[in-house]
């Protein structure tokens, strides 16, 4: 799976999109520096994609979001191009497998959100087997991930409203 010529560039927006965003981020330690990873995190807001990949101390990295977000053909073909693998929440996606094995073959990290869905309220909602099913499988280890403080940011569009708090106690590896 290849990158496009603009992931660089996505991956520099994402970082000035949060650039005034005080992130702290403890055991970073926890990381393996190489071999195969499945990334499991709870999924609060929008922002938490972009704050997670852009903390992860890995390099690259894919996610497995759902396969709704593709509908839109400008959002779909960035995906397509910047390290996404299209999930099918329903179901097993015989083509998602596949292209999930092939990253992890090549000693890749993908991150998934196990809950299948954002949940604003910060708490844990039940797993679905995406997860399971992706470490079991192919043997790769789960890196437990802890997104807190995202449930703070105001709406969906912007990620930082004026006279909005931009301290985000974003991530806990392992």
């Amino acid at each position: 799976m290849k990158f496009a010529w603009y992931y660089r560039i996505v991956r520099l927006s994402a970082r000035i999109v949060f650039i005034l965003t005080r992130v702290k981020v403890t055991g970073r330690e926890n990381v393996p520096a190489t071999g195969p990873m499945l990334v499991c995190s709870n999924h609060i807001h929008l922002a938490d994609p972009p704050l997670l990949g852009l903390n992860l101390p890995r390099y690259p990295i894919y996610f497995w979001p759902k396969k709704e977000l593709f509908a839109n053909k400008f959002v779909g073909t960035i995906f397509r191009n910047c390290g996404t693998i299209p999930v099918n929440r329903n179901g097993v996606s015989g083509a998602g497998v596949k292209l999930s094995q092939s990253v992890f073959k090549k000693g890749g990290a993908i991150i998934i959100f196990p809950e299948g869905k954002r949940n604003p309220e910060a708490t844990l909602c039940a797993a679905m087997l995406g997860a399971a099913y992706l470490a079991a499988s192919f043997g790769v280890p789960i890196l437990p991930v802890a997104i807190t403080g995202t449930e703070n940011i105001k709406g969906n569009g912007g990620f930082s409203s004026p006279g909005q708090s931009r301290s985000i106690s974003a991530s806990h590896f392992g």
